[in-house]
């Protein structure tokens, strides 16, 4: 009895060592298991961490291609040097993984000689095993499917931004090619515009048609003067002596229309050239008003000289002093009334010429170089008003 009672210890003893021992050859296959799946996670990190900087030195590679000279040739020397390193790098990385795996691939053969002395033993063990292994190679077949998932996105989408970019320097070169395009004809068309207006007016020109030129004391031989006592002054220190000069000190628009003698002075003779300057007599009255009596001494002239060419002659302002001291020389209604004469210009037969401009100051008065009592010219100003006119008139082109 004692040798049964012997016999079933040791046999339960045995059974126990026997199933420790399947534990700990389990515990040891499950910690193998997880150690292959780091070090397949990190092989894998490696992988990918080189195949996107090969990406990012293509990407770099192809930018300076398009963008740089021949300095970029040796810049694209450098970054394939940089690449040929990282390769390099890459080996030695492979290197290192293979090297760590040796001692884990010899602890795999010392735990599959443990797992066939196991597999003799029990066999429910072996299926355990064989189930675990298939599922660590179900996800490592997994994940490997994914990085290349992952990578093959990344190239698509490096794909696309580069053929986006490739796009939108194609458009803004073409939108520059149409802008320089645009301009040349632009270009073409005002320089074409421009020898169109140049042969006109030449065309013009010949025809025989007035136009703006100097001229010598000969021209005012047919000319008639009429106004107050500035183109009495005109008359007496100018330089222009051979013309006719109807004037009067102190008269007005009005006088001369109302005196009567003005139809009689027009129908004297035929006039090719009529100047006129008068209104200041009466500028107190307004501008307005001035400016009517002046379209009707216009039609006079109109109507006994029809084929003379009319130049009509602003009036010269006042100074501030002369001015205040008689209010009715107002410089606002001078400057009003001289507006209104320009609007009678037509660039042919009806010429104004801006007499007040050569002796106005800065402040928009009579500039006191010019004048000796505030309202009439010194001698050197009706030498420059006759030197104006000689400068300013319509002759014919030949």
């Amino acid at each position: 009895m004692k040798g049964l009672k012997l016999h079933a210890k040791t046999e339960k003893i045995l059974s126990l060592a026997v199933f420790g021992i399947l534990i700990i050859a389990g515990v040891g296959l499950l910690v193998l298991i997880l150690q292959d799946n780091k070090v397949l996670a990190r092989e894998e990190e490696a992988a990918s961490m080189i195949s996107s900087e090969n990406t990012e030195m293509k990407s770099d590679e192809t930018s300076s291609m398009d963008e740089r000279t021949d300095e970029s040739h040796e810049s694209f020397l450098n970054h394939s040097e940089s690449s040929e390193d990282v390769k390099e790098d890459g080996k030695e990385q492979s290197s290192y993984t293979e090297s760590s795996k040796k001692p884990e691939e010899q602890s795999r053969e010392e735990s599959s000689k443990e797992k066939n002395s196991v597999e003799n033993s029990s066999k429910e063990e072996s299926s355990l095993e064989e189930s675990s292994k298939e599922e660590s190679s179900e996800e490592e077949s997994s994940a490997e499917e994914s990085s290349e998932e992952e990578s093959s996105e990344e190239q698509s989408s490096q794909e696309e931004s580069s053929a986006e970019e490739s796009s939108e320097e194609e458009s803004s070169a073409e939108e520059s090619s149409e802008e320089e395009s645009s301009a040349e004809e632009s270009s073409e068309e005002q320089s074409s515009q421009e020898e169109s207006s140049e042969e006109s007016s030449e065309s013009s020109a010949s025809s025989g048609e007035l136009v703006m030129g100097s001229v010598d004391d000969d021209y005012f031989s047919d000319a008639l003067f009429i106004g107050d006592s500035r183109i009495v002054g005109l008359s007496e220190y100018g330089t222009i002596r051979n013309a006719t000069y109807y004037a009067e000190i102190g008269i007005s628009n009005a006088g001369l229309l109302s005196s009567g003698a003005l139809p009689g002075v027009l129908s004297a003779r035929s006039y090719g050239k009529v100047y006129l300057c008068c209104g200041i007599n009466n500028i107190g009255m307004g501008a307005d008003t001035c400016f009517s009596d002046f379209e009707d001494i216009l039609d006079l002239v109109r109507t006994y000289q029809p084929d003379a060419i009319v130049y009509v002659m602003s009036n010269v302002y006042v100074t501030p002093e002369y001015w205040s001291e008689h209010p009715a020389f107002n410089n606002d209604e001078i400057r009003a009334y001289n507006y209104l004469l320009a609007t009678l210009d037509d660039g042919d037969r009806t010429v104004f010429l801006n007499i007040a401009g050569l002796f106005e100051s800065e402040a928009g008065f009579l500039d006191y170089e010019w004048t000796f009592d505030g309202i009439h010219l010194v001698a050197d100003g009706y030498e420059t008003w006759s030197y104006y006119l000689k400068n300013h008139a319509m002759i014919q082109a030949e």
